[in-house]
């Protein structure tokens, strides 16, 4: 478990996943429709939002002794000798995704107090009762270890935050996963020529979901609560092998189709070979991100409905083959 040393002000971002699964048992198309002489076939999808639960504890109340002759000062049992003396204090994070954590901070004369707030470290010549003070933040193993601080301030440490009279904040960072998880499923063709798989979709919110479905790639500053996803169609050797998906969307892709209000078919996706003895293969899954950090929280609520229908032609042999 990690720690995290001493808040003023805590704020959480949440890494969230939107798992889309529980596909429909496998569908064998051996006949076209009887109506349409199409074949193809229905992928049931199913979304559902996973939610961090977040458990993090904080410390009350903490207390700091201006000491500029570095005498031996005691708080709380413990004799300190720092020119700013307080006791180090533990932020615990207990939740289930990693938290990211900022702070907001300011500081300023007591009434009757001639103390100056610098907004830089020291000189050592000052003849004002001047004081630099500023927050630092440091990971440590446990809570009875005691944290490895840095020896003096940078102003580029994005763990060190200068306490003047103006209110400052600074934010932390989250490292991002998969943000919309679902197994990758396979298309498999026994079939005695290749086959051209195409694709129709859409997607929308369901039934009290706050969910906005964006169009394009999202920018990360989002404030609603906005998904983009879209199908993507690679081949693969075997049912067990990983299919090679791309590392983002591209609208130029033949193998990717956004998943938008709007029904749309992308022809051609990918052609399997004929399978013959052996037969081939196309894995597919749905990809893309959401918003990270909406202005309300997502809730088990914020769901999808997609409809995803694969349909599969024939292709003519060329004279040669």
């Amino acid at each position: 478990m990690k720690k995290k040393i001493l808040a003023i002000a805590l704020l959480g971002a949440m890494t969230l996943s939107m798992n889309s699964v529980a596909f429909a048992a496998d569908t064998v198309v051996n006949a076209p429709e009887p109506t349409s002489g199409v074949y193809k076939a229905d992928v049931d999808v199913s979304t559902e939002v996973s939610v961090p639960t977040i458990k993090i504890t904080v410390p009350g109340d903490t207390k700091v002794a201006i000491n500029p002759y570095k005498m031996a000062y005691e708080m709380d049992s413990v004799e300190y000798t720092d020119v700013l003396a307080n006791a180090e204090k533990a932020i615990k994070n207990e939740s289930d995704v990693a938290i990211s954590v900022s702070a907001t901070a300011s500081a300023k004369a007591s009434e009757g107090s001639e103390v100056v707030l610098a907004t830089t470290a020291l000189k050592g010549t000052e003849t004002t009762k001047s004081v630099f003070a500023y927050l630092e933040v440091a990971e440590k193993t446990d809570e009875s270890t005691a944290a490895a601080f840095a020896e003096s301030f940078n102003t580029k440490a994005a763990n060190q935050l200068a306490l003047t009279t103006k209110e400052t904040t600074k934010k932390g960072s989250v490292e991002y996963t998969d943000v919309l998880a679902n197994a990758e499923k396979a298309i498999k063709n026994e079939s005695d020529v290749a086959i051209s798989v195409s694709a129709t979709a859409s997607a929308k919110a369901s039934e009290g979901s706050e969910v906005v479905l964006a169009t394009t790639a999202l920018k990360g500053t989002e404030t609603t609560k906005s998904v983009f996803a879209y199908l993507e169609v690679a081949e693969k050797t075997d049912e067990s092998t990983a299919a090679a998906f791309a590392e983002s969307f591209n609208t130029k892709a033949a193998n990717q189709l956004a998943l938008t209000t709007k029904e749309t078919t992308k022809k051609g996706m990918i052609t399997l070979a004929a399978g013959d003895a052996t037969a081939t293969y196309a894995g597919f899954k749905i990809l893309g991100d959401a918003a990270a950090k909406p202005a309300k929280a997502w809730t088990t609520a914020d769901k999808m409905d997609i409809s995803l229908v694969f349909s599969f032609d024939p292709v003519v042999a060329t004279d040669g083959n």
